[in-house]
């Protein structure tokens, strides 16, 4: 990847709010747009009008490629990762339309569909979330 301004602006569809259903509730993910060389997403899943967890998600260019880091919360805002860490993954590829992460990929299905699939402990059976633009 050549340019790292152009990759995080390569992903400008993945810009919005997003809701689908996943984990036995409502999911919800908004991503803002580029600016200061990152990304930033939220994350909420609600199961029967509880809270069940949070997410902080940032898209970061990091030498001429792109990182994702993710870090969970409880209702309560207590972190599940240790307070200086975050789970982080390297981008592998970029397409038009998908963005292939060590762990994670990204799909726009089109301008109000967005399909995210996060890799498990049992190889062949992802976390798939498909969200509608609202």
């Amino acid at each position: 990847m050549s340019n790292t301004h152009n990759n995080l602006d390569a992903l400008s569809w993945l810009v919005g709010q997003w809701r689908g259903k996943a984990l036995g509730g409502v999911v919800e993910e908004h991503w803002q747009a580029p600016s200061g060389g990152s990304m930033l997403g939220t994350f909420k899943l609600v199961v029967d009008g509880q809270v069940k967890f949070y997410e902080l998600m940032t898209l970061v260019e990091v030498d001429d490629s792109l990182l994702l880091g993710i870090k969970h919360f409880n209702p309560d805002l207590s972190g599940w990762e240790a307070q200086d860490a975050c789970i982080e993954s390297r981008s592998q590829k970029l397409e038009a339309h998908q963005a292939l992460f060590e762990g994670f990929t990204f799909q726009r299905i089109d301008e109000n569909h967005l399909r995210i699939e996060a890799e498990t402990k049992t190889p062949g059976k992802p976390l798939v979330f498909n969200y509608d633009r609202y």
